[in-house]
């Protein structure tokens, strides 16, 4: 039940807002830490990651990350070890040299109405990049929708853009449904927009 609202997070050295399951000295809770709420913050400059979830077991569930603004960050703008539960909804990811939303392990997620202005800068050949990612766990779905995912800079970097792509199932059959997005690349890129790599997703 906490709530994290109206905050401003500017230059942090390593992560913007870091929720983890983790103590100081690295001892994992043998509890849970559930029903929470990331709202209304503006988080920029951040050296690692804008907003990272770090759940070693799976005590970070069923929080909700909603209408904030995550820009210019040193690696991903969302990257969450646990998205189970979760909403990821009306935020603004900007200037992301990384993944945009990179959300493992979802189970009854719910990605909708995101504004993804670029991501992926770092480039590097071979690397991969994506405007949402989501592996899937089995049984209940989740959701992938009404989102904005744009690569509007002009800059053709060395890795692959996937705009949006379930690169596992985790295990047993995934469930997603991806509808009703909206993709717009630079006019000469050549770029993919959805992949699904997995057999056992059922999309």
């Amino acid at each position: 039940m906490t709530v994290i609202d109206d905050l401003l997070i500017e230059n942090a050295a390593a992560d913007g807002l870091q929720i983890t399951n983790l103590t100081q000295d690295g001892v994992a809770l043998t509890s849970t830490q559930v029903n929470g709420r990331i709202s209304n913050c503006q988080i920029t400059g951040s050296g690692g990651n804008g907003v990272h979830i770090v759940d070693t077991g799976n005590a970070v569930t069923d929080w909700d990350l909603l209408d904030s603004w995550i820009g210019s960050s040193g690696q991903s703008g969302i990257l969450m070890d646990n998205a189970a539960g979760w909403k990821i909804r009306g935020n603004h990811l900007y200037g992301v040299p990384g993944h945009a939303i990179f959300a493992s392990r979802c189970f009854a997620t719910a990605i909708d109405g995101n504004y993804i202005e670029d991501f992926g800068h770092l480039g590097g050949t071979g690397n991969t990049y994506y405007g949402i990612a989501c592996t899937v766990q089995g049984g209940a779905g989740s959701v992938i929708t009404a989102n904005k995912v744009f690569e509007l800079n002009g800059e053709s970097p060395t890795g692959n853009l996937i705009y949006i792509g379930i690169p596992a199932v985790n295990y047993g059959t995934g469930i997603i449904n991806v509808v009703d997005n909206l993709i717009v690349a630079v006019m000469g890129q050549i770029r993919r927009d959805y992949r699904f790599n997995s057999a056992a997703a059922s999309i």
